[in-house]
């Protein structure tokens, strides 16, 4: 450890002289010493920070020396004396009362989840610190975890009962079993003696029944009947995308009010003229002087004493919350637009829809530490921001430290910008969102996290000019897409098909812990006498179970959007299928503005082999769905995928899953054809422009088991279970190289996938009369594009 600290002692020798190959051999000598509770308090102990900081000041400024200094950066904060953050609580400001239902969250799930899953390639996965069982424990676990059977269901007539109605494109063809008579009401769980009795009650009372109000709205209005989303039975096609996004976001049941609604969501910024933003090169003089003036403040532990709390969420909330009511919610942004305040700081709001931003503190005359929201009921998974910014002047640069982040990477590091919507800039130029931000670093700093895994939480910072004095701006991690946005899109979608052509139902599916509605959507051709539905198969689709992963919900909703138009492939792909797609399975956290779980503090999916009906209702019936199809109608859906985003990686690429990739030895020994699952993706990469088939992987992790795509492939024998993840930030390859994702790109993910979708299954038939040495040969690949070899190792995924 001295011969490594030596190396930076800059009277040693003079930094010109510093060879970078030996630096970062010293670097990563201490980078590795400071991962151990023993080597920190060794560094402490050596009182040599001084000399890590000076070199850091004296750093050459040639670009090799740039990881360099963000790793010291790195090592000094993470030894330091831990801090704890500027609040009364760690816990999240934002607390559901679960009454006497209780969650039970395990270590290991803990540990997993709070890296979202989505270790970096470099990064030691989180797997390597469990025990390697024996062979013993392998087949007794094997044993345990596969014979465990979802089996809430005594017998069929009970899935007809609870999901007949949402198959009722196939109904004349399945079997007509004994309907019960309509589910009691009034029952209270704690009266119920099983899990059957229970969940029977819990559906009966509050997840399937209808409210009171039973009106058909008759003139332009749409027909609710009683599994219709009852939140859109007031809209008309004649109301504006104000007034209706309005009618819906003032019934949405929030943790706690809200006190507006966001202009963005509000207005529908969703706009198509968007053009390609490039990848952010930062300045590195620049850069370098933020990342020692932060590297100052860390070891010199200096807090101004004139730093001014501007804003706080948990003092609303104590203070002020009473008073608000959601039916209140409306907003005045175009109206306050150019007001002058009599003070000389910059204004922050977050209580809306998805916004999470806990405090504000000013910290010098243009920059402010900001604190986030941590998910609802946890002292943890604080990532997704979204916030409202307001007071400002124009030109000045205004620097922004979000400095409880928790993953220990970020594409912030490699040239991902945050995003920011203008309200004036709307109202004049009718631009929306845009990518901003100068001199971006993202390092470790002294606040001390409660996560197991990283001790130290993460700071990104910023530097934002805004183009208009006292304008009212959005500031946001990736393109927010909320709950009452989905719901708008529904009524949207249902009013924009051929209803001669297209059958389109959106339901409710079920009630969320908060009595908000779950949508499912159903998608497929009308009946003709060459076209049977009953000879259509199923795809079945999920997003947004993680509800900081806004960019799932932009690609699902290129997916419907393109179902619902007019082109020959869209045709071709609902004459083929019948779709069933959950485009949002955790409402609560994307109401909440969470960033991993919902309402319990729990990943939920993580849930999906054993889901409990009181707690994880939008994953049970997901399930319930999968249990509808095997054992009622007697068959397994086509193709599955789960939709998610990915903080470390660019581009959009598929999980799958291969028996020789299992970490069981029990799958090793399956049958396995590999045009069953390959072909998909090689269609992807033949049309989809920001695919990454070298990205895909097909590995079966043992810590995965629970997830949705190997629990649809394990226990129903989907062949085609995939998750498709797309990045947060852009492409390094493809004709979007150096371009980050818009809304138009990652809505073009979902046209693509829709497009692959409808020559999948001619396809995968062509190849299987193949060679099996040339069913997988042909490909379209990228100049950048690596060799396709499906079996390669990957340390982990976010699904």
């Amino acid at each position: 450890m001295q011969y490594a600290l030596d190396v930076f002692d800059t009277k040693l020798y003079t930094s010109s002289q510093a060879n970078p190959k030996i630096l970062s051999s010293a670097l990563d000598t201490l980078v590795h010493i400071s991962n151990t509770t023993i080597g920190r308090t060794a560094l402490r102990k050596s009182n040599r920070f001084n000399i890590l900081y000076k070199f850091s000041v004296r750093c050459p400024d040639d670009q090799v020396y740039n990881s360099t200094l963000a790793k010291l950066c790195t090592v000094i904060n993470v030894c330091q004396e831990k801090s704890l953050l500027p609040l009364n609580s760690m816990q999240s400001a934002y607390v559901f009362d679960l009454g006497d239902i209780k969650t039970e969250v395990n270590d290991l799930e803990t540990r997993s989840d709070s890296d979202d899953s989505e270790a970096d390639d470099n990064e030691e996965p989180v797997v390597q610190h469990l025990m390697e069982p024996s062979s013993t424990s392998i087949r007794k676990s094997e044993s345990l975890k596969f014979e465990i059977s979802f089996d809430y269901w005594k017998d069929q007539d009970e899935l007809v009962l609870t999901y007949g109605q949402l198959f009722d494109e196939f109904r004349k063809e399945i079997p007509k079993y004994n309907v019960a008579s309509p589910l009691r009401t009034g029952k209270s769980v704690e009266s119920m003696k099983t899990m059957i009795n229970s969940f029977d009650t819990f559906k009966s009372s509050k997840y399937f029944n209808a409210r009171a109000d039973t009106t058909i709205i008759n003139g332009d209005n749409i027909n609710i009947d009683k599994y219709d989303i009852r939140l859109l039975a007031n809209l008309r096609k004649s109301q504006t995308h104000k007034a209706a996004y309005l009618s819906i976001a003032k019934r949405v049941n929030s943790v706690t009010p809200f006190v507006k609604i966001a202009y963005p969501d509000w207005i529908g910024a969703d706009i198509d003229d968007q053009s390609l933003e490039p990848l952010y090169n930062d300045n590195v003089h620049v850069s370098r002087k933020k990342l020692v003036s932060c590297l100052d403040r860390s070891v010199s532990k200096r807090r101004d004493s004139g730093d001014l709390i501007v804003y706080d969420l948990d003092y609303l909330l104590e203070n002020i919350s009473e008073t608000l009511n959601n039916e209140q919610l409306s907003n005045k942004d175009e109206r306050n637009l150019g007001a002058k305040s009599g003070f000389d700081h910059l204004h922050f709001e977050s209580r809306f829809e998805s916004g999470n931003l806990r405090k504000a503190i000013k910290i010098g005359t243009f920059e402010y530490d900001l604190i986030l929201n941590t998910d609802v009921n946890s002292t943890l998974h604080s990532q997704w921001f979204y916030f409202q910014v307001s007071n400002m002047e124009a030109l000045k640069p205004y620097v922004f430290n979000i400095v409880n982040l928790e993953k220990p990477n970020s594409q912030y590091r490699s040239g991902m910008q945050p995003i920011m919507f203008s309200v004036k800039s709307y109202a004049e130029l009718k631009t929306g969102w845009r990518r901003t931000g100068a001199d971006i670093c993202y390092y470790g700093n002294y606040y001390k996290s409660g996560n197991k895994t990283h001790d130290s939480y993460m700071t990104a910072t910023f530097t934002i000019q805004f183009p208009f004095d006292r304008d009212i701006c959005y500031l946001a991690y990736v393109y927010p897409y909320t709950y009452s946005t989905l719901l708008y899109k529904c009524f949207s979608w249902k009013n924009s098909i051929d209803p001669a052509t297209t059958l389109f139902r959106a339901n409710c599916l079920c009630r969320s812990l908060n009595n908000n509605e779950v949508p499912i959507i159903t998608i497929t051709s009308v009946e003709t006498n060459e076209k049977k539905i009953k000879d259509r198969p199923i795809v079945y689709l999920t997003s947004r179970v993680h509800p900081g992963e806004t960019c799932s919900s932009w690609v699902i909703d290129g997916v419907i959007e393109y179902l619902c138009g007019h082109t020959i492939t869209a045709k071709k792909a609902r004459e083929t299928y019948v779709f069933k797609i959950i485009p949002m399975l955790n409402v609560e956290g994307v109401i909440n503005g969470c960033h991993r779980c919902g309402l319990t503090n729990e990943d939920l999916n993580r849930k999906w082999s054993s889901p409990d009906p009181k707690l994880h209702p939008e994953i049970f019936h997901a399930r319930g769905i999968l249990e509808y199809v095997a054992k009622v109608m007697k068959t397994v859906p086509y193709a599955y995928c789960d939709f998610h985003g990915h903080s470390n990686r660019k581009n959009c690429f598929f999980y799958g899953c291969s028996t020789k990739k299992s970490w069981s030895r029990m799958d090793l020994y399956k049958y396995e054809n590999e045009t069953d699952f390959m072909v998909l993706p090689i269609l992807m990469q033949n049309c989809c422009p920001t695919f990454s088939l070298s990205q895909c992987k097909y590995k079966i992790e043992r810590n995965r088991e629970t997830t949705a795509r190997i629990t649809v492939w394990r226990c129903y024998g989907v062949k085609r279970s995939y998750t498709l993840e797309t990045s947060y930030c852009g492409c390094d390859e493809g004709l979007y190289k150096g371009f980050h994702l818009g809304i138009r790109q990652l809505k073009e993910i979902g046209s693509t996938f829709c497009m692959s979708l409808s020559s999948l299954e001619e396809e995968t038939k062509k190849r299987a009369n193949l060679p099996a040495f040339n069913r997988l040969s042909t490909i379209t690949t990228s100049p950048s594009s690596k060799s396709m070899d499906f079996v390669d190792e990957e340390q982990s995924d976010s699904d």
